[in-house]
């Protein structure tokens, strides 16, 4: 019994070690230079790559806050050739903007404008009401693309040329990795701290035992 007894507290100081690791590299990930795409030429205003947009709330403030608009809106969408997901703060927003139902937007690098195209032909997710930009997660159908296509549109006709050659992250290679470093030093330290605990805590049954 008393081993059990100063088992668990080791236990549950592992796991809560383990979970706030994870959350903090998630955060430091949000921000880290590799995660910073480069700037994609062709518009009037600023816009970047991404791998991914904002998947809930939480996300989409953290790239809110990044990009800082001070002038537009935070957006995260395809380009017109449905081959990659690029960011930017849109100045043509108007106040209480609602995008209608049954319909996803892309950014036009002809005029850089957002157009809407309607999606009743995906197969799911296509929004059943109407909703504003900033709830844009709420709707992954509208925002992954493949091929030259919304991957939930059945009867688009894919084409491995629209593909760009490089569809990775596009990420500056002279910047220094510190989401990197900062995981292998957490991990260090994690280790030692949980070493120190099982090594005083393992001490403490000896004594109790002899």
């Amino acid at each position: 019994m008393d081993l059990h007894k100063n088992i668990l507290p080791v236990l549950g100081i592992l796991l809560a070690s383990f979970f706030l690791f994870c959350e903090s590299i998630s955060e430091i990930q949000q921000f880290s230079p590799a995660y910073d795409c480069k700037e994609t030429s062709g518009y009037k205003f600023p816009v970047y790559s991404r791998p991914y947009c904002p998947r809930n709330e939480k996300e989409w403030n953290r790239r809110k806050a990044k990009l800082n608009c001070s002038k537009g809106t935070y957006a995260c969408f395809p380009n017109n050739e449905f081959t990659e997901l690029i960011e930017f703060c849109y100045p043509y927003l108007p106040e209480r903007f609602r995008i209608e139902k049954g319909v996803c937007l892309y950014l036009s690098k002809e005029n850089s404008k957002l157009n809407d195209t309607e999606c009743k032909t995906f197969e799911f997710g296509c929004p059943p009401d109407s909703y504003s930009v900033d709830e844009l997660f709420k709707y992954p159908s509208c925002v992954t693309v493949e091929n030259g296509c919304f991957s939930a549109d059945k009867c688009c006709q894919r084409s491995v040329l629209n593909t760009p050659q490089h569809t990775t992250p596009r990420f500056d290679t002279n910047q220094t990795d510190w989401t990197q470093i900062i995981t292998s030093i957490g991990i260090l330290l994690i280790l030692f701290i949980n070493g120190v605990v099982i090594y005083v805590v393992v001490n403490k049954i000896k004594k109790g035992n002899s």
